[in-house]
């Protein structure tokens, strides 16, 4: 019955960890997806005024 309590406290252990590390790759992900729209939605924006400004001068 200990053996069982033992390999019973190491799997949900590890099933925990296996849990902390999937939620940490999303999160990074999410923050990766976050971070790869915010630098395109900069860089349009950027690109827009750069434009607009190169078509006012003459």
């Amino acid at each position: 019955i200990s053996n069982f309590s033992f390999l019973f406290l190491i799997t949900s252990h590890y099933s925990f960890i296996l849990f902390l590390l999937l939620l940490f790759s999303i999160n990074t992900l999410l923050f990766h997806f976050l971070l790869a729209s915010f630098s395109l939605i900069i860089v349009i924006y950027l690109s827009f005024f750069i434009y607009c400004y190169c078509s006012n001068t003459p």
